[in-house]
């Protein structure tokens, strides 16, 4: 089922996690979870897309509920309920400057809408579109490799793909949320350090029109990897070259 999730997953996954009945062993949202009582049926599309919708109203929060419950997802039932009558729902900030709900703001800005099974043709995976050489240097797969092939929508005709060997499987992590959420987390836990050993003095200059904060620098390595950001910092025509980089720079810059 992760498949069809995206950040609201994760989102209600920790939201489930806070509720009385935590420790009972019955599946989440996401299959991330395995269960001893597998549910009686599929989640229902109705209930999916209640899920990922931000506006879904009480009623239908109310009804996506019930029928979870009926299905056997208990806990997600709860956090449909919760929602439905105005609590809440973040992600849980690892870091005690950052509250949770500009963390929440920012996973939301790194995952863009993608959902847990998206793949991009380049080489980058699930919610947080996490590339090959990135998935690598976190133990996810192994041996990168890039190839040249023929692309229409690059102005040189041309792009570089990224390939490696899974060392789980593509389908165990593309079908789960909370693992992309926990390689994520990692990744940025990994590039903050980068960041407080060589970049503090970055923060609160002028980039490209505004003040630098941390949530940008953490989305601009994220997109770009180190080294990428080292040299988009650097000079002002690789920011206007790599046009999807700085999107993604400004579109989280300022929230913490």
């Amino acid at each position: 089922m992760g498949y069809f999730f995206g950040i609201a997953a994760i989102i209600l996954l920790y939201s489930i996690r806070t509720k009385p009945d935590a420790s009972a062993p019955v599946s989440d949202t996401s299959g991330a979870s395995a269960s001893s009582e597998p549910p009686k049926a599929p989640l229902p599309d109705f209930v999916r897309k209640v899920i990922e919708d931000i506006g879904a109203s009480k009623d239908d929060l109310n009804t996506a509920a019930t029928l979870s419950e009926e299905v056997g997802y208990p806990k997600l039932a709860l956090a449909l309920r919760a929602r439905a009558n105005g609590a809440k729902q973040l992600i849980p900030s690892p870091w005690k400057e950052v509250t949770d709900a500009a963390w929440t703001r920012f996973c939301s800005a790194i995952a863009d809408g993608h959902k847990a099974g998206t793949v991009n043709p380049r080489g980058f995976y699930g919610i947080f579109q996490l590339s090959v050489r990135r998935l690598c240097d976190l133990g996810v797969m192994s041996n990168p490799k890039s190839r040249t092939v023929a692309d229409p929508t690059n102005p040189t005709g041309k792009s570089r793909v990224w390939e490696g060997q899974w060392n789980t499987t593509p389908e165990a992590f593309l079908s789960d949320p909370q693992a992309q959420y926990n390689v994520f987390l990692k990744s940025m836990e990994l590039y903050r350090n980068i960041i407080g050993e060589k970049y503090m003095k970055v923060l609160g200059l002028e980039i490209d029109g505004k003040q630098a904060t941390m949530s940008g620098l953490l989305a601009l390595a994220h997109n770009a990897g180190s080294e990428g950001m080292h040299k988009w910092l650097m000079d002002g025509e690789l920011r206007n070259k790599f046009t999807w980089v700085t999107e993604a720079y400004h579109k989280a810059n300022g929230i913490f």
